[in-house]
This record gives C-alpha cells, sequence and structure tokens, in this order.
C-alpha cells in the first residue's frame, strides 16, 4: 500500500495534520509547506567553566572525591564546588598519558556511553534536556518555539541554542536523566557511584552554598559501584528508583529528601529498564535477558512476566530480545513494551483497579514493522539478522494522551532510519492504527549520495548503501568497512595518548568492535554526530492542540508537532 512507503531519503517530516503527515524536501528555501519547530545541534554547544555547588544530604561521597581544603559545612554533608578547578585538581593525580587523554576526549572512555541516546521533556514546561558526549546536560527552551496550528507558514527556523549548560566533575559516564515531577526545575542524572540531582534557577536554601550560575547539584550515592544507567521518578517526587545492572542485582529506591538508598531485589537478574505508573502504584523493572519483573509499590510485592518469542503473552523463552523501551498508559492500566528482535510490540492490561496485580500479556501487533509488509518486499529478517544490522525496533514513545504511538525503525527494515506513527485507542484492549513513517532528518542539508530516488518501499532504505554515499540520517545503516575506518580513526586519534598503555588500546578497538554494523561511529546521523548510541524518542506533556514529539537522532534532535487534538 502506499501510504506504507517512507518519504523520499531527501525529505523531512514538518508535522501532522489530522492523522495526514506533511513532508517537505530537507532543501527546501523559503516557506515551508506547514509548520516545523527549530533543529538542534548539540555539537554546537561552547564549553564552560561555570563553578556549581554541590552538596551531599548524608555525606556519602565517591572515593576519588577527596575533601579539599575549601570545602564547606552544610546540612550535615559537604559542599563543594566544581567546574575547572576540581578538573584540575583531578587531572593532577592521573598519570600523565591518562591526564593527556582525559583532556584530548573530555573525560569520556570508549565504551563507556550509553547504547541509547538520552532525552527528556520536563513534565510541565517547554524545556528539553539533552545528554551530550562530554558528560553535559545541555537545556533547551521551546517556549515560543511551539507553532500552534492557524499561525501560518514560516521559513526554516534557525538550529535552538542551549540555554544551559550543566557540568561537574561528579558528572562522570553519564548514561540516563530524568525530571523530577512537582519539583520545579530538578533533573537527576545517572552517573558513575550514584546520581546528580541539580536543581536549576533557584538558590540553594539557607544560602550556605556559594555557586556562580543558578544551578547547584545534589549528590546521591549508589549503594553499588557501577554507573547508574536507569533512572525512574515517583509522581510525586520524593522517591527515586535507579539501577546499576553492571554491579547490583535488582535496583534501589532514593528517599531523596534524606540521600538514603534501600536495595530491591526478588531475584540475582540485574535491572536495564525502570518505569513508574503514572498512579504510583506500579514499578515496571525490565531485567537484560528480555522478562520484566511488575512491582506493587505499595507493599512492595512482584509478579514477573516473560513474553514469548513471537511477543505474546506468558510463558516462552523471551526470544523478542532485551526490552527497548516501555511506556505506561495515563490510566496505568496499559503497558506498552518493544523488543529488540520482534516486529510487535507487547501491551500488558491490568483486569482490576491498583494495586492489583491481575494483568494479562498480549500482542500488539503492527504489520507496517514487518519487512513483508511493505510492498511486497523482503521477508522480515530473522533475530540474526537484525542482530547484524541492529534492532529492528529502536525506540518507543507513547504520548501522554495516550493518542499517539512512535516507533523509531532500524535494522533490514525498508523504512530503517524512519519513525513509525500510529493512532491509538484503549477500549478497553489497546488497537494502534497506522498514519505513516516520519523522516527526522536535518532541515537544509541535502540527502546523502544524492539520494532523491527511490520514493519509498524497499528502494527508500537501501538506496543510500547502494549508491556507496553514508549513512546520512539513517539511524542504522553503516557499511562494514566504515566500521573498520571508523574504528582505526578512533584508534590513530588517542595512539599518542595511550602510548605505553596496551590494554587501553585494545579496550578502544573492542568498544568499535561491539557497536557492530548499524551502530558504530557516524552510525547516528550525519558524519561526526554521535557515536553508536540507539535514537530517542520523548513526547512533551502538556501541548494544547495535540503533542510534540522529540527525536534524537546521534547530536541531532527534531521536534515534530502532531496536531490531532479539537
Amino acid at each position: 500500500m502506499a501510504h506504507f512507503k517512507p518519504p523520499p531519503m531527501d525529505h523531512r517530516t514538518l508535522c501532522e495534520l489530522q492523522c495526514q503527515l506533511v513532508n517537505t524536501p530537507c532543501a527546501a528555501t523559503g516557506t515551508l509547506s506547514g509548520p516545523t519547530c527549530p533543529d538542534i545541534d548539540l555539537t554546537a554547544a561552547a564549553a564552560t567553566t561555570t563553578v556549581h555547588a554541590v552538596k551531599c544530604p548524608n555525606g556519602q561521597w565517591p572515593p576519588s572525591y577527596a575533601a579539599d581544603d575549601d570545602d564547606e559545612a552544610c546540612d550535615g554533608g559537604r559542599a563543594r564546588r566544581g567546574g575547572l578547578r576540581p578538573l584540575l585538581r583531578h587531572l593532577r593525580r592521573l598519570p600523565p598519558a591518562a591526564r593527556l587523554e582525559r583532556l584530548l576526549l573530555g573525560g569520556v572512555q570508549p565504551g563507556s556511553l550509553p547504547e541509547q541516546a538520552t532525552l527528556a521533556w520536563h513534565p510541565s514546561q517547554a524545556l528539553l534536556a539533552a545528554l551530550d558526549d562530554s558528560n553535559r546536560i545541555q537545556l533547551y527552551d521551546y517556549s515560543g518555539h511551539l507553532p500552534l496550528l492557524g499561525q501560518g507558514r514560516g521559513a526554516r527556523p534557525s538550529p535552538l541554542q542551549p540555554t544551559q549548560v550543566l557540568q561537574h566533575e561528579l558528572q562522570q559516564q553519564a548514561s540516563a536523566a530524568a525530571w523530577r515531577p512537582f519539583g520545579g526545575q530538578c533533573l537527576v542524572v545517572g552517573v558513575a557511584h550514584g546520581a546528580c540531582l541539580w536543581h536549576i534557577g533557584r538558590p540553594p536554601a539557607g544560602g550556605a552554598l556559594r555557586s556562580d550560575s543558578g544551578a547547584w547539584l545534589t549528590w546521591l550515592k549508589a549503594p553499588g559501584p557501577g554507573p547508574v544507567t536507569a533512572l525512574a521518578w515517583h509522581p510525586q517526587g520524593h522517591l527515586l528508583a535507579g539501577a546499576t545492572p553492571q554491579s547490583q542485582a535488582g535496583f534501589h529506591v532514593w528517599d531523596v529528601a534524606t540521600g538514603t538508598a534501600t536495595p530491591v531485589s526478588a531475584g540475582r537478574e540485574a535491572v536495564s529498564l525502570l518505569r513508574w505508573s503514572p498512579c504510583g502504584s506500579y514499578l515496571l523493572a525490565a531485567h537484560p535477558a528480555g522478562a520484566f519483573t511488575i512491582w506493587q509499590t505499595q507493599a512492595w510485592w512482584s509478579q514477573r512476566w516473560v513474553a514469548a518469542a513471537g511477543g505474546g503473552g506468558g510463558g516462552g523463552g523471551g526470544g523478542g530480545g532485551e526490552v527497548v523501551e516501555a511506556c505506561w498508559g495515563a490510566d496505568s492500566r496499559s503497558l506498552v513494551l518493544a523488543y529488540s528482535n520482534s516486529p510487535q510490540l507487547v501491551c500488558l492490561h491490568f483486569t482490576q483497579d491498583p494495586p492489583s496485580l491481575q494483568a494479562q500479556l498480549l500482542p500488539l501487533p503492527l504489520p507496517e514493522l514487518d519487512a513483508a509488509g511493505s510492498d511486497g518486499g523482503d521477508p522480515a529478517p530473522s533475530a540474526g539478522q537484525q542482530g547484524k544490522g541492529g534492532s529492528l525496533v529502536q525506540a518507543l514513545a507513547w504520548d501522554p494522551r495516550a493518542q499517539r504511538l512512535a516507533v523509531a525503525v532500524g535494522g533490514a527494515h525498508p523504512a530503517a532510519g524512519c519513525v513509525a506513527l500510529y493512532d491509538t485507542r484503549c477500549d478497553p484492549i489497546l488497537s494502534a492504527r497506522f498514519i505513516g513513517f516520519m523522516r527526522v532528518g536535518p532541515l537544509g542539508e541535502a540527502a546523502p549520495g544524492g539520494g532523491t530516488a527511490g520514493g519509498g518501499g524497499g528502494g527508500a532504505g537501501r538506496s543510500v548503501a547502494a549508491a556507496g554515499g553514508e549513512a546520512g540520517w539513517d539511524w542504522d545503516v553503516i557499511q562494514a568497512d566504515e566500521a573498520a575506518e571508523a574504528s582505526a580513526a578512533v584508534r590513530g586519534s588517542t595512539s599518542q595518548a595511550k602510548a605505553g598503555k596496551p590494554d587501553d588500546a585494545a579496550a578502544v578497538e573492542a568498544g568499535a568492535q561491539r557497536s557492530g554494523p548499524g551502530s558504530g561511529p557516524g552510525a547516528g546521523g550525519p558524519a561526526g554526530a554521535g557515536g553508536g548510541k540507539r535514537p530517542q524518542l520523548a513526547f512533551l506533556p502538556g501541548f494544547a492542540q495535540g503533542a510534540v514529539l522529540a527525536a534524537r537522532m546521534g547530536n541531532h534532535i527534531a521536534a515534530v508537532p502532531l496536531y490531532f487534538a479539537a
């Protein structure tokens, strides 16, 4: 069918108008064919040396964060100042080779970055937070940049600039971020040994801490030594769940007021994903092997679930791969899960009111994600083929109204690099109606390799590879020779810093090999854009005329307004 075809490679989706997607050539000039939002380039932010104050409620600092003479006592902990001086202090403790590497690479160790990019909308403001490759949080204010329907068309907007960049020496191996509900402008970042809770736009209580900016942070120490890679806030904002899957079974829950972390586990499995329900009565904990546990958070009982290989309910061996993402419905009665190697989603329907754990796990078929459903193309790839070309489902997002579902497509699918958009209804079982594929490449750039041919179907996803061009905006298209070239470039650029340290050089090469086809350097977008992380999708809450979908691939972020509300 025609609507199964993705837009041409040289087009960009501007918006949705009542289930109709508006596309335009990326190199178009003058008046656009529909309303659009400005893009974001994470590489454009300048380096900062702002000094930020930091305190710890319970006084449990990381081992490497040694006390200094200029530390200040505050609230039973210590107030320490981040920025340039602590960084230089830390560099002086390193050997010369490691010191040079830290200066050149910004403190990011090869292989330490998360597999999925980090993106988070504020729950009540048009404020977007994105984690870049230098362990910095960049904040972007979309207030005044979200066009309302009926305002007319306009010229291509200029890229949005960050309003603030948050950086601190404690913020190493950053891999997750989430805004605190009912907390003003408070943002938590999962890092090595714990979490950094940023307070933005207001001074510390009592004025005991000094800061060169309007932001300061609270340090929350994790029980395990590894980095915190999964975070989830209780909807009231007083509890924070975090997981360190590299060193801890289960997860832990912080009482943010005291900084106390309580371990929670129902077995020896690690936790790779955490999602708290809107009602606060349920907490999802997904495990790396594909199973997941639902916790009832009033008495802290749990129920473990395993999806069948085909994405169906109960039993089975979890052959759909790992849980890529999970999204709760607004009423907390439905939970949608996406598996990396399954062409269909699964939905957990709770049959009784919270906090009951009685539920049914049912498949949510999406024929458009099956490669065979696109104009009679090639059969759907097997799990092994998907593993070679990247996961079929790269990311998932469900808007707060529970009316739009977005799925980032990868692997060997003809629409790899696009976002599949669905109209969803829960009455009472969740159903999804396909709207179309969206392309969210940067405006103002021609298609890579001149790929204007192939208006859709099987040709659109493969035209770049056939022409020998770069992967461009496709999240999951990269050739083996490109991966080898990127690996050689990484080794060459760090050879001086790693002189005399063959183990570190081997780690760099191993990290490049682990990325594999479809996830190596450059696979996330234009050249130099952001490494081998999966894309990230996030919906802005509270948009009056529908929803706004932010899609991040590499270091490029596009915001697409979806107009469907009356």
